[in-house]
């Protein structure tokens, strides 16, 4: 399943589900600051959060809850 999320105009990220509640970055559209293609993305209750890895204990960047998630794989949005 792959998801796409907006950031901001003219910025997303394009992540991969991999594991329970771990997605991994495809693709950064003029979000390198915020996430990189390898990042680890966490779906958590205080929302979307950014880790370099898996081993990281500090996240790298938390998405704006303002962001907008489109399912890549049918199109739909949440």
């Amino acid at each position: 399943m792959k998801k796409k999320i907006e950031i901001g105009i003219d910025r997303w990220i394009e992540i991969e589900h991999i594991d329970a509640d771990r997605w991994q970055v495809i693709h950064s559209h003029r979000s390198h600051v915020q996430a990189e293609q390898g990042d680890l993305v966490r779906d958590t209750n205080a929302g979307w959060i950014v880790f370099r890895d898996i081993n990281a204990s500090i996240p790298k960047y938390r998405i704006p809850s303002s962001m907008k998630v489109t399912n890549l794989d049918w199109g739909e949005e949440e």
